[in-house]
């Protein structure tokens, strides 16, 4: 839905580095497809097939797209095996040694994005 938001704003808005989709849409101006871009729009994702075919066309094709990622997306993901014990100490050591701001958004802290939702 964020995607769905960033796209239909302006373009200035769209790019500005401190969202956390921009790069989404300048990697979809950069692609030389670009003018080949429908307009971007929200789904309800996560359906039945009963509710996707009784969905209007243009809306079934897209949730029947949706559904066929999510499930390609949850295949990949059985491909990988789980970490060891040992695998996941050594992650959890060196994402230790990298500060948390750099995996936050500029300006936005956690708590207070959390307090927002509220």
């Amino acid at each position: 839905l964020n995607v769905v938001k960033a796209a239909n704003s302006s373009v200035q808005c769209q790019l500005r580095p401190s969202l956390l989709y921009a790069g989404v849409r300048r990697s979809a101006i950069i692609d030389e497809r670009h003018a080949c871009l429908a307009a971007v729009r929200h789904v309800k994702a996560h359906r039945s097939l009963d509710i996707i075919a009784d969905l209007p066309e243009d809306e079934r094709r897209i949730a029947t797209c949706n559904m066929f990622a999510d499930e390609n997306a949850k295949a990949a993901m059985r491909l990988h095996q789980e970490l060891s014990y040992q695998q996941q100490e050594d992650l959890d050591r060196l994402m230790a040694c990298f500060p948390k701001e750099r995996f936050e958004r500029p300006g936005v802290d956690r708590a207070e994005r959390a307090s927002r939702r509220r």
